[in-house]
């Protein structure tokens, strides 16, 4: 999964500025990888990996990294890590049905700095029948998992009202991703 998110992970700090978030909760984060790349691009940003604690107990906080790297083990429908000015999810949303999907931001919404905002990455479907990666893949969705699926722009609105925020902008990238940014409603 780390080789497969090199691409994008480059897409996305080419596309999105980080500079302005003094702390950054990557939200089933896995082994921190997305994390540690963003934290070397962009000096003073602090950051939390979110991820089950068995998922992060074979991982080490670099030295490079040490105070400003953090590895907290929890579970996003219980909870999510309080306070920070963003929280990142990477291709976690598209795993889920609606309603999981609420649960999970619902969670982050409710732990969220005042002024925080939501970083979704995911292969946001355009409007129309052009070719595009996310609909194959929002296909295997459909087939690997119990109501996983790519989203247009509309649906990330909708869902995202359902949890209490507003989609803000989406930001494309050189990639198929594309980073949904949104503010508590």
């Amino acid at each position: 999964m780390g080789d497969f998110s090199r691409p994008e992970t480059e897409a996305v700090l080419a596309a999105f500025d980080f500079s302005a978030i003094g702390q950054l909760v990557d939200v089933g984060g896995g082994r921190g990888e997305l994390l540690m790349t963003v934290l070397r691009a962009t000096p003073g940003l602090r950051g939390v990996v979110f991820d089950q604690p068995h998922v992060l107990a074979p991982v080490a906080v670099p030295a490079d990294l040490e105070g400003r790297l953090e590895l907290v083990g929890g579970d996003f429908f219980a909870s999510a890590t309080a306070g920070a000015d963003a929280y990142l999810l990477k291709h976690i949303l598209h795993d889920w049905h609606d309603d999981a999907c609420r649960t999970i931001l619902r969670h982050i919404r409710a732990a969220m700095a005042p002024g925080g905002r939501v970083l979704i990455l995911e292969q946001v479907i355009p409007p129309g029948n052009a070719p595009f990666p996310g609909k194959l893949l929002d296909l295997n969705m459909l087939v690997m998992t119990e109501g996983g699926r790519e989203r247009t722009p509309g649906e990330y609105a909708l869902l995202l009202e359902s949890a209490g925020l507003n989609l803000l902008r989406i930001h494309p990238t050189a990639s198929a991703v594309s980073v949904v940014e949104a503010v508590a409603g």
